[in-house]
């Protein structure tokens, strides 16, 4: 009779292999943290153009990127946070107002990252605009409302909501226009980025494909 054997053996890892998952979490921790320096560079550079501010784009792209709103949230905030210590703040409750409306392109970031694999990258990035446009549109109209409602400018009926709502028109397309500049500058070079990757990728596949000649006779 033959000794037995175990059918299903154990794997023991190697302690000295780092899972995926933590190299992973540690890149985007540091690419998260470029995004909140740069991110609050910038705002700061255009500080003197009215509503002209990378966040949202940076809050819709992190979302896209990080797949998770918990894990993307902070970035934009922290852009928020550290540029408005510069600046300097404002009316709280409506400081709330505002950086609660960030968490909007983060889902709408995470939902286009949930699609991204049955989409095109041509669909994908026209979703990222409508969800750019959704997006600057749904603030306007939030804040302007905040404003209306949490300020003694305006009268507290319908007519003040139009002027309130009026009064801040001119500035729609500066929001606008930023939210839009910014998006394409990132969505734009992270498609890009990929684009070279996997050109090289296949470039180095068919360097390896090409069968050695150095050896006939």
């Amino acid at each position: 009779m033959s000794a037995s054997h175990d059918e299903n053996p154990r794997v023991i890892a190697s302690p000295s292999r780092v899972p995926d998952s933590n190299r992973r979490s540690r890149n985007w921790l540091w690419a998260g943290c470029a995004l909140v320096i740069a991110g609050a560079a910038v705002r700061l550079y255009f500080r003197d153009i009215p509503n002209f501010s990378p966040v949202a784009a940076i809050a819709l792209y992190a979302g896209f990127a990080l797949g998770r709103v918990r894990r993307a949230i902070w970035i934009p905030l922290a852009v928020m946070a550290v540029s408005d210590w510069v600046i300097g703040g404002y009316d709280w409750k409506l400081m709330v107002v505002v950086y609660g409306m960030l968490a909007l392109p983060v889902i709408a970031g995470g939902i286009l990252a949930s699609r991204r694999q049955r989409w095109s990258w041509q669909v994908t990035l026209f979703g990222g605009v409508l969800a750019t446009v959704a997006g600057s549109l749904a603030f306007f109209f939030v804040t302007n409302t905040a404003v209306w409602a949490l300020s003694s400018w305006y009268a507290r009926d319908l007519s003040g909501l139009v002027s309130c709502l009026s009064a801040g028109l001119p500035f729609f397309r500066y929001t606008l226009g930023g939210d839009l500049a910014f998006a394409t500058v990132l969505f734009g070079s992270h498609f890009a980025a990929l684009a070279v990757a996997g050109h090289s990728a296949r470039s180095s596949e068919s360097i390896a494909a090409v069968p050695d000649q150095a050896t006939t006779v």
